[in-house]
């Protein structure tokens, strides 16, 4: 753990930004699902808990300010997470708990992506 104040500062700045973005994508996004039909709503159910259940990981965030960094690049990080866990996600008994790991492994891939980008442009 780094115990530099700046670093800390800037990683607690940055994973308030994070929370505040996605916080910001979730209100986008009820905005856009209140537009629909009561029918349209109801086909959502599923993708509006999910992305509620994205967005509760958010709360507490902790992550280095490198990760973060990479999440905000994003254009619209909750859908990216939800687009990644569609592919593979599977409600079961303990599924929303699984969410954080969902997010982890998101995260770790965007930011392996973001280290392999810096490096094929040296």
């Amino acid at each position: 753990m780094n115990s530099n104040p700046q670093y800390q500062k800037r990683k607690q700045d940055l994973n308030h930004l994070l929370y505040e973005k996605v916080q910001s994508e979730l209100t986008a996004f009820h905005e856009e699902i209140l537009a629909k039909t009561p029918e349209e709503i109801y086909e959502a159910a599923h993708e509006i808990a999910v992305k509620h259940e994205i967005a509760k990981v958010f709360a507490d965030s902790d992550y280095s300010p490198f990760s973060a960094s990479v999440l905000l690049k994003s254009e619209n990080l909750l859908q990216d997470i939800y687009d990644e866990w569609q592919k593979g996600g599977v409600l079961t008994k303990d599924g929303m708990k699984m969410f954080a790991g969902y997010v982890a492994i998101y995260r770790k891939h965007a930011v392996r992506k973001e280290i392999n980008k810096s490096e094929a442009e040296r």
